[in-house]
């Protein structure tokens, strides 16, 4: 007999039964591979990972860009205290 899967569709603005035929059991109901529970959790735990590493990418180069800002600044000051007359004409020409 052909089990039909749990899972519900949104679509036309409410819940329709899944159309798909039931192939992998959990807690007493047939789910298809799609809506099936243990594999609905594995693929957002992948799928936050994946966010994760590129956020902390993105953290790591705006810490270095936050440095490198941080170092030209340092420069500049000490550029504007000791060549004041030359750091006045570069910033004339910009």
């Amino acid at each position: 007999m052909k089990k039909n899967c749990s899972g519900k569709i949104w679509g036309d603005y409410l819940y329709r039964p899944c159309s798909s035929t039931g192939s992998l059991e959990h807690d007493g109901h047939w789910w298809c591979k799609k809506h099936h529970p243990p594999s609905v959790a594995a693929r957002g735990e992948a799928r936050q990972a994946k966010y994760e590493a590129q956020w902390a990418e993105q953290d790591k180069q705006r810490a270095a860009a936050k440095r490198e800002q941080a170092l030209k600044d340092t420069a500049l000051s000490w550029a504007r205290r000791y060549f004041p007359i030359v750091v006045k004409q570069w910033e004339e020409e910009l």
